[in-house]
This record gives structure tokens, sequence and C-alpha cells, in this order.
């Protein structure tokens, strides 16, 4: 269901946080697991530097959410960032659940590791992959993609 979403409705539904974005990143992450499940691709992350906040985007959350979340942000360690945010009430099989993700980023090697966890279930699953510095003005001019 989240795999038929592309870069071109990620990037199309950041608009209305790219106004307060101020450095952003294109990740491309590959899930540990079968490939499928929780962890999507690809995933936008747009900081706002002078709140020391982030904003997410990927195919799970624009299929549930229908627009970016803000994502808890702090310091794991003097290059990294440590970034968890939920998406709620996603559909499965048998109902539904919230989902809750945590990820860290590191702006230096440029990758992003990400865990999801279906919220009251023992399942988890990672991913890990790189990320593509967006310039200010392609955060500012929501134009992501590049030819």
């Amino acid at each position: 269901m989240f795999k038929i979403l592309s870069i071109a409705g990620v990037i199309t539904f950041c608009a209305g946080a790219v106004a307060a974005a101020q450095s952003g990143y294109l990740c491309e992450i590959k899930n540990k697991g079968d490939g499928g499940g929780f962890l999507t691709s690809p995933v936008v992350v747009l900081f706002d530097d002078a709140k020391a906040t982030a904003t997410v985007i990927d195919p799970l959350i624009l299929a549930v959410a229908k627009k970016p979340v803000e994502a808890r942000l702090r310091k794991s360690s003097s290059t990294k960032w440590r970034m968890n945010w939920t998406v709620n009430d996603v559909k499965l099989r048998s109902g539904s659940s919230n989902v809750s993700f945590s990820a860290t980023f590191n702006p230096l090697k440029r990758t992003l590791q990400s865990r999801a966890k279906l919220i009251n279930f023992a399942n988890h699953e990672s991913a890990v992959g790189g990320c593509s510095a967006l310039t200010k003005q392609e955060v500012q001019n929501n134009r992501w993609i590049k030819k």
C-alpha cells in the first residue's frame, strides 16, 4: 500500500513545513528485514535550526497522517541527532495501532538509521540509508528532486 507513493508525493505534501525549515535532507533507506513494513523510503527530514525541531515526511506518514509530522529532536552525541515521532492509527490486518519511530541522523556521514515499533506489540524493524543535503533554496522553494 505504501510503496506506490513516490518522491513526488513526499515532496508535494511538505510545502507547509518548508517555510520554517532551515536545512533539509532527502534520505533513501533500506529495510534490514524483508523489505516490507513501516519504514518506507524516501524520508525527508527538515530541521528548523532556530527552534531545534525537525519535521519528517515519508510515504507512510503521507498515507496515514496526510501531512508532515513533527519529531522530538535531541543531540545524542557531538555529531549525531536523535529524533522520535509517532504515527497514530496505522491500519493493520487485525485493526490498527500506533507506530513509534526513532531515528539517528549523522550529518557528517549523511546517514539515517531508523527503527519502527508497533505500540503494544513485540514487533520492530530497522532500516539504514544515505542522505543527500538539500540546499537552502531547494528547501525554501520546495524543489527537492534534483534532475
